[in-house]
């Protein structure tokens, strides 16, 4: 179905492991990937550290910003098309250093030194006609 890839490198469709660079947000990576491809991205996996997190949960619709280091258990979302703003949607889980696990719909979430993600690239397909 598809071959594996980098996120990080867009020339090779399929699926892929990954680490965001150090300080920056971890979904941006998977954006610019869908937005190169013109392609829908799958976030089936992440985990790592990370130094800030904004989100929000279910039952506030106000987001909730942590800086500190966190422990991200685990990653899911997806990018369903890269052409309109807002098409992209993280949900996750964390943990604080204290052991408190916590989680909901990620609006920002900054990598530190070790978060992997993996994801699956769907290609979209040209359909042509012939008149």
């Amino acid at each position: 179905m598809s071959n594996p890839t980098n996120i990080a490198s867009a020339d090779v469709a399929g699926g892929s492991n990954a680490a965001p660079p150090w300080g920056s947000n971890t979904a941006l990576p998977v954006t610019q990937l869908a937005q190169a491809r013109n392609a829908s991205v799958y976030v089936l996996g992440g985990s790592g550290m990370v130094s800030q997190v904004a989100y929000c949960r279910l039952s506030s619709p106000h987001s909730i910003i942590l800086s500190e280091p966190l422990n991200l258990v685990s990653l899911v979302g997806l990018v369903t098309d890269p052409s309109e703003p807002g098409s992209a949607s993280f949900t996750a889980a964390l943990s604080s250093l204290n052991g408190s696990v916590f989680g909901g719909r990620i609006l920002n979430l900054v990598a530190m030194d070790s978060v992997l993600l993996t994801a699956l690239l769907s290609q979209k397909r040209e359909v042509f006609h012939e008149d």
